[in-house]
């Protein structure tokens, strides 16, 4: 899992010219969800940027309003994960279907 999709796509190239197959032979992952990741075959880790800021927003606006603020606030967010090898199967699927 990569930090981002322009280290991703480095480790693509590498792992291209090394004679390795992907998704074959290595998975390649990255953060951040643009579009450009189906193409290379990257397996995907979409963030909620919307859900993180209204959360880091409504937090704010909370303990603005309270002198006691939590030493470690936890927040659950859901993120996404696709894979175009998946994509590609759900696909199939839903021709059958």
């Amino acid at each position: 899992m990569c930090a981002n999709y322009e280290i991703a796509v480095g480790v693509l190239a590498y792992l291209w010219t090394s004679g390795y197959k992907t998704p074959d032979d290595v998975s390649v992952g990255g953060i951040g969800g643009t579009r450009g990741g189906a193409v290379f075959g990257l397996t995907t880790v979409t963030l909620p940027l919307v859900d993180l800021g209204s959360l880091a927003a409504s937090y704010i606006a909370d303990t603005s309003a309270s002198p006691f603020v939590p030493a470690a606030p936890r927040f659950g967010l859901s993120v996404g994960l696709t894979t175009t090898k998946a994509k590609a199967a759900q696909a199939r699927l839903l021709e059958v279907e």
